[in-house]
């Protein structure tokens, strides 16, 4: 195919237009047959056609037949004399098994996105009040000995939630946004979801150190205070280092799927216009003296956590009621 054919496409079930995405801009949408959608519009190239396929069964369309053919107003009625010629380049019936995936991964993602938008909401609530006394000014290594002696249960919740439940959180939300956005742009979806899951090995590093780390200096206190302080600062530029200094590999991640999302109705206009500013103030979080741009990626990353959450929570949604209808 080396110039535009107006192919008919059609799939099991009735899809709506939030399913179908930006295809529902391109092609003519109709609902002849029971229990099928036919999608009648111009493809460019073989390009074009691949990406078109791609995103029907990046969200668990079964495609029933691709077939190119003469647009509505050039069709001819037929000749009794010929028979007609079977075009119908492709014909497939997804298995359950390929469905049943992609809506757990669906599912699990967007759990993960809700997740990880209440890790950030307890941890924040956590840092303006409780901690308040551990996490503001410019505290002594012996006052913050003296803190965290006195509160090891609740800076153990706080990093059990803040590091570790995140870590697991963002996990399936990163791999269901790189299947949602591989057909649009594979080389940003794939290079993003590694900058996740670095960042939750990061997560997990970080929680581990802290939490093991708190009860060795409270040990250590009791007989040695000074070589408790001296231990505190060490685990402290350590867990800095790892997740808490900066927000490099999280702002890198959130970015680049805003960006491979940008332009494409994969993800809502506004949901990433809120990760490239998120994405940003994290990376402006490397330069020395404005670390406190984290509390601007801390909230727009609640905003875009809990919005892909309802995004994915709600694709899942559509994909049942296209089950159902088949």
């Amino acid at each position: 195919m080396n110039e535009p054919t107006t192919y008919e496409i059609v799939i099991r079930g009735h899809a709506t237009d939030r399913i179908l995405g930006h295809l529902s801009d391109d092609f003519a949408i109709a609902h002849r047959q029971p229990g099928t959608t036919q999608l009648m519009g111009v493809i460019r190239d073989p390009a074009h056609l691949h990406g078109v396929l791609s995103h029907l069964t990046s969200v668990a369309i079964d495609i029933v037949s691709v077939t190119p053919t003469d647009p509505p107003d050039q069709q001819t009625p037929p000749n009794p004399n010929i028979r007609p010629k079977d075009t119908t380049m492709t014909t497939t019936h997804s298995s359950p098994a390929p469905t049943r995936r992609k809506l757990e991964l669906t599912t699990a993602g967007g759990i993960g996105g809700l997740t990880a938008a209440a890790t950030f909401i307890f941890g924040i609530a956590l840092f303006v009040t409780s901690l308040t006394d551990y996490t503001e000014g410019d505290r002594t290594p012996a006052e913050s000995v003296d803190f965290l002696v006195g509160h090891q249960g609740i800076l153990f919740a706080w990093y059990l939630v803040i590091f570790l439940v995140f870590g697991v959180a963002i996990i399936p939300l990163a791999r269901a946004l790189q299947v949602r956005l591989t057909d649009v742009s594979p080389l940003l979806a794939d290079v993003s979801a590694v900058f996740a899951y670095i960042w939750a090995g990061l997560m997990f590093a970080t929680g581990m150190i802290s939490n093991i780390g708190i009860t060795a200096v409270a040990d250590l206190n009791g007989t040695d205070p000074a070589a408790a302080e001296t231990l505190w600062s060490s685990i402290d530029t350590v867990t800095n280092g790892l997740g808490g200094g900066n927000e490099l590999v999280g702002g890198t991640w959130i970015l680049l799927v805003s960006l491979a999302a940008w332009g494409s109705r994969h993800l809502p206009t506004g949901l990433n216009a809120v990760g490239i500013a998120s994405g940003a103030a994290g990376l402006i979080t490397l330069i020395p003296g404005l670390s406190d741009v984290g509390m601007v990626f801390g909230l727009g990353s609640i905003v875009w956590f809990a919005w892909a959450g309802i995004v994915l929570l709600r694709t899942h949604d559509d994909i049942t009621s296209l089950e159902v209808a088949r």
